[in-house]
């Protein structure tokens, strides 16, 4: 018996990936970012960017591959 394996739809892009960005006219922006709130307690904040700054914690955007494919025909 023969399966089939899954294949994905949607693409996982990291922040180093080329994909990651997208231009609207002339400004890049990013798919997708770590927002801390003004709220956030002085301690975490602390401890959140010193674990971005250091690569533990990256933001990742979950995207479509037909929303990459349309995005590259439209160039």
């Amino acid at each position: 018996m023969y399966i089939d394996p899954i294949v994905s739809e949607v693409k996982t892009l990291f922040p180093e990936d080329k994909d990651y960005k997208f231009i609207n006219g002339m400004v890049e922006y990013p798919r997708a970012a770590i927002v801390v709130m003004e709220n956030c307690p002085e301690n975490y904040k602390h401890v959140i960017y010193t674990c971005q700054a250091k690569g533990w914690i990256k933001p990742v955007a979950y995207v479509p591959t037909k929303e990459l494919v349309w995005e590259k025909l439209q160039r």
